[in-house]
């Protein structure tokens, strides 16, 4: 007669098995939080592009002198408006440059173009995340 043979698994199996799967589950949690760091960072570089753009919006309509007489006035910039001051610090460099070619930091009327850097700063280790950089003429034109 013929003797059946008990066909399961061993315990060293087992184990083995289990180790396989404790590797790959460990492999992707880290995997998985290293997408989430990747998204908050991506996040926050959004911002700061979005707060840099704002920036120099703001600048280009109210820094340069009026060459018509139909301006309505400069906006007011209220720091309380922005809810981004408390993570990011913005720093706005406008410098104009005079018909010989001369560099000037006042307005004045001048100036034939005006170059605008806005560099964003996050706030809690001081690192810059992103510099814009444009020029506006004395017309309004880019």
């Amino acid at each position: 007669m013929k003797r059946i043979k008990n066909s399961g698994f061993s315990l060293l199996e087992m184990v083995i098995a289990m180790v396989i799967i404790a590797l790959v589950i460990a492999f992707s949690l880290a995997l998985m939080g290293d997408g989430m760091r990747r998204v908050v960072k991506a996040n926050e570089l959004l911002t700061a592009t979005a707060l840099a753009q704002y920036e120099i919006d703001r600048v280009k309509n109210i820094a340069f002198p009026p060459t018509t007489d139909d301006r309505q006035g400069e906006y007011k910039k209220d720091k309380d408006d922005c809810p981004y001051d408390k993570n990011f610090q913005v720093e706005v460099v406008n410098v104009g440059y005079e018909s010989d070619g001369t560099t000037v930091t006042a307005v004045n009327d001048d100036m034939v173009i005006r170059k605008i850097t806005v560099d964003i700063y996050r706030k809690k280790d001081g690192v810059k995340m992103i510099t814009l950089t444009t020029y506006i003429s004395r017309n309004g034109a880019i």
